[in-house]
């Protein structure tokens, strides 16, 4: 049941994505190309490093689009995609190395959005 409503949460409470989802596990690299293939572009919200933890530095270098990245535990990041103005997601990673792997996205509210992507 579990399995069913996720995917029915993501498709009426988010933006509409035209093909696969990523799924747990796939290198983020590949993951991030499946989502350019979609319209959604990476989005930098920092003009520098923003979130990024020390030892962190390669994945927040190579992936402009870090929101936030962690040292330690499962070294979580997080990266930011939109499609315009108005539809965005956070990509959720997890791994130690320079490539993590995916591990969920979460479709942003209009306001959310808002406040990354607003000068």
């Amino acid at each position: 049941m579990r399995r069913l409503i996720l995917p029915l949460l993501l498709l009426c409470a988010g933006p509409a994505l035209a093909g696969p989802l990523p799924t747990k596990g796939t290198p983020y690299d590949q993951a991030r190309k499946a989502l350019a293939a979609q319209g959604y572009e990476p989005f930098s919200p920092y003009s520098s490093d923003g979130g990024c933890s020390i030892g962190r530095e390669a994945v927040c270098s190579r992936f402009h689009e870090t929101l936030s990245c962690s040292g330690t535990g499962l070294a979580l990041c997080r990266f930011l995609f939109v499609k315009g103005r108005n539809a965005g997601f956070v990509v959720t990673t997890y791994g130690e190395d320079d490539v993590p792997l995916f591990r969920d996205m979460k479709p942003l509210s209009k306001r959310d959005l808002l406040s990354y992507t607003s000068d």
